[in-house]
């Protein structure tokens, strides 16, 4: 603990106590859960010194972090985290728009929603291994978040995870993700490549629309679900491959990709779409020898001005 003069003190869970001191420095003590808070309707028993807060050193023994406990500590810049903490909860560090990085112990095995969103000084952050979701907007409009590398045991990435991240420029995603979530990197302009491992199936309405610096993604074969708007203005891809896992395609996926020149298509039956939202004089298909007939007689796919064979292999997937 500091040395410090304390100014504050009290409780805040059933057997965990806490401590403020003059020199900005929070320790939180004792033993298992802190209290879950909300807002300002019921906030931390610290919550209205908020702004005094520059530290904020969670000891041994704690195993939880309560949500909102540090709901805009706007002058919050270090967090020490024991390795018994097992759960970091919803918004518990919302709007600490000072703190530059944080490191989580391996010993963290859930993060809840918005724990970091409008963290907006935010440039690094080592997340824990045992993790298996990117709950929902859980780094949303960490503005100067610069890269992240998603762990081995996570399967989903949530809605708006990572949304309006906009210094965001590298994503490392493990073999084990299954879905990136709604809007989940939508608004991440300055992200420029993407490698979508091949355990992933869906990527959902929006995931990407607004990434205008995307100029490519190395996705996945087994791929089967592509939402709505999901490259949503995109504005520098230029080709597309599609594998011949998909049968679900959203409406306007590709809307607002203007560069987009090619889509190559690995499926010897078209998938249904109503509206695909490129520009048919200028884009060109390229479709699996013998099924160039059925491609021309969809009432989608036809609108292409020019159908040609394709003769790629699906090693390498720009999209």
């Amino acid at each position: 603990m500091s040395s410090a003069k304390i100014i504050e003190s009290g409780k805040c869970g059933d057997n965990v106590n806490y401590e403020l001191t003059g020199d900005g420095v929070l320790t939180i003590f004792g033993e298992g859960e802190m209290y879950n808070y909300s807002d300002w309707f019921e906030c931390s028993p610290f919550g209205r010194k908020n702004q005094q807060i520059k530290k904020v050193v969670v000891e041994e023994k704690i195993t939880s972090i309560g949500s909102y406990a540090f709901f805009e500590c706007s002058s919050l810049t270090e967090v020490i985290i024991s390795d018994e903490v097992t759960k970091i909860g919803a918004a518990s560090f919302k709007d600490c728009t000072s703190l530059m990085s944080i490191v989580i112990p391996d010993s963290v095995v859930e993060i809840k929603s918005s724990a970091f969103c409008n963290c907006l000084s935010l440039v690094s952050v080592s997340l824990p291994v045992s993790l298996t979701e990117i709950e929902c907007s859980l780094f949303s409009g960490c503005k100067s978040l610069i890269s992240i590398v998603v762990p081995n045991k996570v399967k989903w990435i949530s809605t708006e995870a990572f949304l309006g991240c906009s210094a965001l420029k590298e994503v490392k995603m493990p073999n084990s993700l299954f879905g990136i979530g709604y809007s989940s990197f939508q608004d991440c302009i300055s992200l420029v490549s993407v490698t979508i491992p091949n355990s992933v199936k869906i990527i959902e309405k929006r995931a990407f629309a607004g990434c205008i610096s995307l100029f490519e993604i190395l996705t996945s074969k087994g791929l089967t679900e592509i939402g709505d708007y999901a490259f949503w203005k995109c504005s520098l891809l230029t080709s597309i491959k599609l594998p011949n896992t998909i049968y679900n395609l959203g409406n306007y996926i590709f809307g607002g990709c203007v560069e987009l020149k090619s889509i190559i298509s690995f499926n010897v039956n078209p998938v249904q779409i109503e509206k695909l939202g490129v520009n048919f004089e200028k884009c060109i298909l390229q479709v699996p020898r013998g099924s160039k007939k059925e491609y021309e007689n969809h009432k989608t796919w036809r609108k292409f001005k020019k159908i040609e064979k394709n003769t790629c292999n699906y090693i390498k997937i720009v999209i």
